[in-house]
C-alpha cells in the first residue's frame, strides 16, 4: 500500500467481519497478544465501542492507519453495514476512517475491566507517540454506504406489501442475544394477535434488525443466531395461532409475521 501518489486511488471494500479478517499486530505484539486481550475484553462484557477502541491502538491497520498508509492516494470505501447507526469508524474497526479514541481512552477501558495486561501489551499501551489518525487528518479519504440494515428493512417493508402484509418496521438498533430477541419478537406477535398492537391491520410483520452480540461472538455455540433466535422456548409462542418467525442472517432481519384474524 505504499509508495502511492495523488493520482492513485484505492477502492477498500469494508462489511463486519473484516476487523477479524485483517488482522495485522502494531509494532511489538504478536497475534497471540491481540487474541489474548480480545478473549479478555469479551469476557468482561466490555461494549463494542470500547472494544473497537482497544482494537485499533493494537491494530497496525485499523483505525485510519490503512488510509494514512496509502497517502497521498484517494481512497474511497464502500461500506455494507452491520451496526447501530452505521458508524463507519466501528465497521471493521474503521481501517480506512479516522479514530477520535486516545491511547488514554484504552488504558482507562484495561483498568475499568480490572484487565491484567501482558508486558508487550503494557509496553503498546504506552505508546502515545504512535496514535491513531484522528478526524481531520485523512482528508483524502470519503465513505460510502452501499447497504445498510435500514435499506434491508426497507426492502423488507416493501416486499412485504407486494404480498399483501402490512409493515411495521421496529427499527435497527436492537441489540442483545438471539434468544432474549426471539423472546421479544414472540412477545410483540402475542400483543399483536389478542390486542391488535403496535401492528397494523393483520395480516402484517415487524421486521426488524440486529447485530450479534459480543457474547455471540465469544461463544461459538451462541453464535447461532438464527437458529437461537427460531427456537427460543416454544412455549412463548403458544396462543399465536399462524403466527411465525422468519430471520434471514445473523445481522438479522426478525419478523414475525401474522395472517389474518380468522373469525
Amino acid at each position: 500500500m505504499t509508495g502511492l501518489g495523488p493520482d492513485d486511488l484505492v477502492i477498500a471494500l469494508m462489511s463486519g467481519g473484516a476487523s477479524a479478517l485483517m488482522p495485522l499486530p502494531a509494532p511489538g505484539l504478536t497475534l497471540a497478544d491481540k487474541q489474548d486481550i480480545n478473549r479478555a475484553l469479551l469476557a468482561s462484557g466490555a461494549t463494542i465501542s470500547e472494544m473497537n477502541a482497544v482494537r485499533k491502538h493494537f491494530s497496525g491497520i485499523k483505525g485510519g492507519r490503512l488510509a494514512a498508509a496509502a497517502a497521498p492516494a484517494r481512497v474511497v470505501t464502500l461500506a455494507i453495514s452491520d451496526v447501530p447507526g452505521d458508524d463507519p469508524a466501528v465497521i471493521g474497526s474503521g481501517p480506512t476512517v479516522p479514530d477520535p479514541t486516545t491511547f488514554a481512552d484504552v488504558r482507562a477501558i484495561i483498568s475499568r475491566y480490572g484487565i491484567s495486561p501482558s508486558p508487550a501489551v503494557a509496553a503498546r499501551l504506552a505508546r502515545d507517540d504512535d496514535e491513531t489518525p484522528k478526524p481531520g487528518s485523512l482528508p483524502q479519504s470519503e465513505i460510502r454506504m452501499i447497504a445498510t440494515p435500514a435499506m434491508a428493512l426497507e426492502a423488507t417493508a416493501e416486499a412485504a406489501r407486494a404480498h399483501g402484509l402490512a409493515p411495521l418496521i421496529l427499527g435497527d438498533a436492537l441489540e442483545g442475544e438471539s434468544r432474549e430477541m426471539g423472546t421479544v419478537m414472540a412477545g410483540i406477535a402475542r400483543s399483536v394477535r389478542s390486542h391488535g398492537f403496535p401492528c397494523p391491520p393483520l395480516p402484517c410483520c415487524c421486521p426488524a434488525a440486529r447485530p450479534p452480540s459480543q457474547l455471540e461472538k465469544a461463544r461459538p455455540a451462541a453464535a447461532a443466531a438464527t437458529p437461537n433466535f427460531c427456537w427460543v422456548s416454544p412455549w412463548r409462542w403458544r396462543g399465536c395461532p399462524g403466527c411465525g418467525r422468519s430471520p434471514a442472517t445473523p445481522t438479522a432481519l426478525t419478523a414475525p409475521m401474522m395472517p389474518p384474524a380468522r373469525s
